[in-house]
């Protein structure tokens, strides 16, 4: 899949009336509790186990028009980094214009980093970002925080069914939790079959048969006790722009329609 490209259509799809007011914010990635060997070193040296603190990290925050409070998208990136400030601020005023704010999270940048596509010995841990992110936003007048989606695009869609799923720590990093989660082209694993909030996966079929299927089985076995989760694939267009990228009007339609479900118009 193109990044660039479903960004694209996915933006212009939308008729854009109003442009959302943009400003650069800082906040820390989540504490990390340790872990219980570390706890239990630390208690014999007799120092008390405190988590470990967040790096220093930010983003990007679009602001709708209008008076709060409003719900919200944290809006993550692949693993090339950062979109292109118009590509973001395209996205982010389509998705201003029903009233949501957007916070663009940069994982990369604040720690020197331009990708980590490839092997990585030291790979960020995103899902803290995430969460430190989360906590930021719900602490912000005018967001409603009982509002709040995490929406990913390739590795931030893997890092976003991280964030909603049971069974890795990421429920301890925060007691805030996300109302609802949208991972457009995740790697789709097994342990993801469980989440806690109501979850959109959106990705294509032609294009990679072993990652439809992937996907596909991740949602067969889904239990009774998680959260909803819904599997959309759509198909390519060959005669728009590059051939892995989405149909903009089912891509803009499959997304704000559970948008909306979910936060309202």
């Amino acid at each position: 899949m193109t990044l660039r490209g479903f960004v694209l259509l996915l933006a212009f799809s939308f008729i854009i009336r109003e442009p959302a007011l943009s400003e650069p914010v800082q906040f820390p990635s989540a504490a990390a509790p340790l872990s219980a060997l570390k706890s239990r070193l630390a208690r014999q040296h007799g120092f008390l186990p405190l988590p470990e603190p967040g790096d220093p990290i930010g983003g990007e925050l679009y602001r709708p028009s209008g008076a709060g409070p409003v719900p919200a998208i944290i809006a993550l990136h692949g693993c090339t980094g950062r979109l292109s400030p118009d590509a973001e601020a395209a996205l982010s005023a389509a998705f201003g214009r029903p009233g949501y704010a957007v916070l663009w999270v940069d994982s990369f940048e604040p720690r020197g980093i331009e990708q980590q596509c490839n092997y990585t010995p030291e790979p960020v841990d995103r899902v803290r970002d995430v969460y430190g992110a989360l906590d930021w936003l719900a602490r912000q007048p005018f967001i409603d925080a009982t509002r709040i989606a995490v929406l990913g695009l390739a590795e931030g869609a893997t890092v976003a069914l991280s964030t909603v799923s049971p069974s890795g720590y990421a429920l301890h990093l925060s007691t805030n939790r996300f109302a609802v989660a949208i991972a457009i082209n995740p790697s789709c694993y097994p342990g993801f079959s469980v989440v806690t909030a109501p979850t959109l996966v959106v990705t294509g079929g032609p294009r990679n048969p072993t990652e439809l299927k992937e996907c596909r089985t991740m949602i067969a076995g889904r239990t009774a006790g998680s959260a909803p989760e819904q599997l959309v694939v759509l198909p390519f267009i060959t005669d728009v722009l590059p051939s892995e990228t989405y149909s903009n009007k089912d891509a803009a339609a499959v997304v704000t329609a559970f948008l909306q479900e979910h936060f309202g118009n």
